[in-house]
């Protein structure tokens, strides 16, 4: 790819300040020998008619001048300087990547329409706007707004009408607000809004109706709202909601039917998953996690098809499971560490699941919800501390890797695994203390084992 030159001399005997490009790689520059008698280099025939390429304060600008009112800078450009700057103020394109760092005004920009790569505002602590960025219509890569430790908005770029690739909002102290992007309808990539402590509203994203990659929403303190996602039907990537301190429902997401990752993490307000009513289907995993004040999972009612696990764990709020009643695929379970869970109750009926991993789940009295299950790929229970039976595997008949099931120190009996008749790897059952260590030898003999057998540290058989 061609390079925007920097040189330190110029037929209009200006300076140009160093480091104002990315890359060193050395591009074509204009000398005196190879100027008319305008001064600008000659201008050879190229696909748009006549190619130009124009020295000015010792950057070199080319295109078709004679189809452009600005200037093109073929190229990577990085700015640090208001002097670097300042020689930008006629651009209109620039082919490749813009860096802007530790300016505190981008009013000389104000010509600018196209960015052919990626877009990228800071670290600038100093500035409190992008001003001068209103006539930016196209990002051909990402748009990155990260480490402006003093912006306040973004409102300068409610012309910009299209993002190729991701738009990342990360790390502002001060934002409030994101956008107007009033023309703005879909981004190629991710949406991205990470650590913004003063971010309230995401009304300025309403305009956008797609997202080709994923949408994470994270660590934004003073959030209290996605309403303003309520046009998005689907999502190509992940959908992770995470650390918001105040979010207190999902409300904005019900038009979203598709995801490939669904998380929901760390969201202390969050009392249960109402707002994601539309989602069918999961091409991964979905994990709910480490959310104080979830108590259900309702607003998960539609969804049918889970391609990966759906891990619920550190949720000590979360009394019941219910709000699954819609799931006919599921490709593992992982329950563990919820506190007030006292059943796997709410699930439809799933003849085959992978691993199916139950543990530290306190108050957990029963598995009947797992009734229609009859394959497994690993069954791991442990250290569920009420948990008396296991009735709920009734319909069981083979494992195809592991069972384990130890430190579960009320268990008194494994007649819910009656139907079992093969482990394909290794069977293990330790330190279940009301166990029966003949309950576990009677299981080991009705099945078909692949791997070791362990038994060990059991109630010992009774008179």
């Amino acid at each position: 790819m061609n390079e925007t030159t920097i040189a330190t001399t110029t037929t209009h005997g200006g300076w140009a300040p160093p480091g104002v490009l990315d890359s060193g790689e050395a591009g074509p520059s204009t000398s005196a020998s190879d100027t008319n008698g305008a001064g600008h280099a000659p201008r050879p025939a190229g696909p748009l008619g006549r190619a130009a390429r124009e020295s000015r304060d010792g950057v070199t600008f080319a295109g078709g001048l004679d189809q452009l009112p600005g200037r093109v800078i073929v190229g990577d450009v990085t700015i640090t300087t208001l002097t670097q700057l300042q020689a930008l103020k006629d651009v209109v394109e620039i082919t490749g990547k813009l860096s802007l760092k530790g300016i505190p005004d981008l009013s000389e920009l104000q010509r600018l329409r196209y960015v052919g790569g990626d877009l990228v505002i800071g670290p600038n602590p100093a500035l409190p706007s992008l001003r001068g960025l209103e006539e930016l219509r196209s990002i051909g890569g990402d748009l990155q707004i990260t480490d402006n430790n003093a912006l306040r908005n973004t409102d300068a770029l409610g012309g910009l009408r299209s993002i190729g690739r991701s738009l990342t909002v990360e790390r502002n102290a001060l934002l409030a607000r994101v956008g107007p992007f009033a023309e703005l309808q879909s981004i190629g990539n991710d949406l991205r809004l990470i650590d913004n402590a003063a971010l309230t509203s995401l009304d300025g994203l309403a305009s956008i109706q797609a997202i080709g990659g994923g949408l994470f929403v994270g660590n934004n303190s003073a959030l209290t709202s996605l309403l303003a996602l309520a046009s998005l039907p689907a999502l190509g990537g992940s959908l992770i909601i995470s650390g918001n301190a105040v979010l207190p429902n999902l409300d904005g997401l019900g038009s979203v039917r598709s995801v490939r990752h669904l998380q929901i993490e760390g969201n202390p307000s969050l009392t249960n998953l109402a707002g994601l009513d539309s989602l069918r289907s999961v091409a991964t995993h979905v994990i709910i996690r480490r959310s104080p004040a979830l108590t259900s999972l309702s607003g998960l009612g539609s969804l049918r098809v889970v391609g990966g696990e759906l891990q619920v764990t550190e949720n000590p709020a979360l009394t019941s499971l219910s709000g699954l009643a819609a799931l006919e695929t599921l490709a593992g379970l992982f329950i563990a560490e919820n506190e007030a869970l006292t059943n796997l109750d709410g699930f439809a009926a799933i003849p085959a699941m992978g691993n199916v991993i139950l543990r530290d789940n306190g108050v957990l009295t029963s598995v009947a919800g797992l009734g229609s299950a009859t394959s497994m790929a690993t069954l791991f229970i442990q250290n569920n501390a009420s948990l008396t039976n296991l009735d709920g595997f009734v319909s069981l008949q083979s494992i195809g890797n592991l069972l384990t099931i130890t430190r579960n120190p009320a268990l008194v009996d494994l007649h819910g695994l009656s139907a079992l008749n093969r482990v394909d790897g290794d069977f293990t059952v330790t330190n279940n203390l009301a166990l029966s260590t003949c309950d576990a030898e009677q299981l080991r003999d009705a099945v078909t084992i692949g791997g070791a057998i362990t038994i060990s540290g059991n109630a010992p058989c009774p008179p």
